[in-house]
């Protein structure tokens, strides 16, 4: 009979240890799904950043040569001035 009821006790043991096992490997694959798209998120949002940068530097670079074209007549004699 105690041998019995030691079986029936050491099989809801392993059942119970085999369900721990299963939801902590549930835990670590939804941990794992979580970061890659927190990841992800933040790579999108870095190269929109970068994007934005971008556009800001292109902008930027060709008002100055717009202006540098604009005003080049006062440029090369500011130039001229300097030089001699």
């Amino acid at each position: 009979m105690a041998n019995l009821s030691e079986q029936k006790r050491q099989q809801e043991n392993l059942t119970q240890l085999s369900d721990e096992a299963a939801s902590r490997e549930h835990r670590i694959k939804m941990r794992r799904r979580l970061q890659r798209e927190h990841d992800a998120k933040q790579r999108s949002v870095k190269l929109k950043r970068m994007a934005k940068m971008a556009i800001y530097w292109v902008i930027f670079i060709a008002a100055g040569l717009y202006a540098l074209t604009w005003f080049s007549d006062d440029f090369v004699s500011w130039v001229h001035r300097i030089l001699n």
